[in-house]
């Protein structure tokens, strides 16, 4: 029978063959068969705590996986807001511009039919306000002044314009039925 050189040492007495073989085979049968069991809780305790390990692990990328998902929906969703505000955006500059482009064409038609509605009208300054004045007699009195008598038919409105300054006196502003009236 062969021994290892341990086993040699460890058993000096010699036993006869017979006996001695039986006895190391059953105790080698035994030994092993303890050595394997133990490896087999052993390994068994490792799997089982691998397993529950793997399966937080498991749990973990789940989750992840669940959480990018989510953040990929999002993400899309953000996304298509976003194309649908720039689209939107794009249409408002343009509405502004054509908005700011009409505004400029009215301001200027405004300007000119002012301007234009201006075209009668004189203003004079200078004359002192009295409580209870009549603008049309001190229009009158200022024609007068200049040697041109005024028919009240030839005007057709006047009055004082409001300053903003306490310290000036308003001025009169009269619009004569036609240009004619005014240059005379």
């Amino acid at each position: 029978d062969f021994k290892c050189n341990d086993c040699k040492r460890d058993n000096p007495t010699s036993v006869s063959s017979n006996a001695s073989s039986s006895l190391t085979t059953t105790v080698t049968k035994e030994f092993l068969i303890s050595v394997l069991e133990s490896f087999k809780q052993e390994v068994s305790g490792e799997l089982k705590k691998y397993s529950e390990q793997f399966e937080e692990f498991r749990t973990s990328v789940q989750f992840l996986s669940d959480n990018i998902d989510k953040s990929n929906d999002l993400t899309a969703k953000l996304r298509e807001e976003y194309a649908a505000m720039r689209k939107e955006n794009e249409h408002l500059q343009e509405q502004n511009k054509k908005l700011n482009e009409t505004v400029t064409d009215l301001r200027t038609r405004v300007r000119n039919l002012e301007q234009y509605t201006r075209k009668n009208n004189i203003e004079i300054s200078g004359i002192p306000q009295t409580p209870n004045e009549n603008s049309l007699n001190l229009l009158k009195d200022v024609g007068r002044a200049m040697g041109q008598e005024l028919v009240e038919a030839q005007v057709s409105a006047v009055h004082r314009v409001p300053t903003y300054k306490a310290d000036r006196t308003p001025s009169i502003v009269v619009q004569f039925t036609g240009r004619m009236q005014r240059d005379a």
